[in-house]
């Protein structure tokens, strides 16, 4: 049973290991202007099943972290988005595609399964290919 309880635990410390996740908007967001890359801002709560589903399965996902490990990530708690002037939210998990000077170019509430989330990602990264 020791066993068990040892493997399920480190399990779960590896989940999500392939993103590199800020817990600070501020700074991802001087990172994303020297590196030229856009953010992508995950809002959540301790408590939310949802954002816990979310972690566990579609950003676990080796297509999903392909193409997240392209943006800047950023991880907050509903309780900060606040400071780091986010629109109201009204639900979690809550996500934000953004530039690097913080405009919001796409949003989301809830969970979203991985094809759903591919496909705001590749929405995104074509509405940003039509602006060069």
């Amino acid at each position: 049973m020791k066993k068990l309880l040892i493997i399920m635990a480190l399990g779960m410390s590896l989940l999500n290991a392939g993103l590199v996740w800020q817990n600070d908007l501020n700074k991802a967001t001087v990172i994303a202007k020297k590196n030229k890359q856009n953010i992508f801002v995950l809002v959540e709560s301790n408590h939310c099943r949802w954002c816990k589903l979310l972690k566990e399965t579609t950003l676990n996902d080796p297509k999903i972290q392909v193409k997240l490990n392209k943006f800047i990530l950023v991880k907050t708690m509903r309780e900060d988005s606040a400071k780091y002037s986010l629109p109201p939210i009204i639900g979690v998990p809550t996500m934000f595609i953004m530039t690097p000077d913080r405009k919001i170019i796409e949003q989301g509430v809830g969970y979203l399964e991985t094809e759903d989330l591919s496909d705001v990602i590749d929405k995104f990264n074509k509405k940003a290919k039509s602006k060069k």
